[in-house]
């Protein structure tokens, strides 16, 4: 779990990143860096991000992005044995290490 000893914000997912110095959450590291491209903080709604409903920014999947993702979905993959179900549960029974959270400047 993360935590922010000046905002006192809390997070517990592994992608999360929080920036110290605007104290805005985003769902990815890619995200944070986006919003310190110049070395300063910039708004993150100028950059075409969104907040979602827990205050974490986010950019939004393009059409592109979607209409692929789709395509993936209902294509089967020849190469895979088992449902993606099943490869899920597998991965989920092996050991998983936890990593702190980070806290980005």
């Amino acid at each position: 779990m993360g935590f922010c000893s000046i905002c006192r914000e809390k997070w517990t997912s592994k992608s999360l990143a929080h920036c110290h110095g605007c104290h805005k959450s985003f769902r990815s590291v890619n995200g944070f860096y986006r919003h310190r491209k110049t070395g300063a903080c910039l708004d993150p709604e100028t950059l075409g991000m969104v907040m979602d409903n827990r205050g974490v920014w986010a950019t939004p999947m393009t059409e592109e992005s979607k209409n692929k993702l789709l395509g993936m979905l209902k294509t089967p993959n020849p190469e895979s044995h088992g449902s993606p179900k099943d490869e899920t549960l597998a991965e989920s029974e092996g050991e998983v290490g936890v990593e702190e959270e980070k806290c980005l400047i």
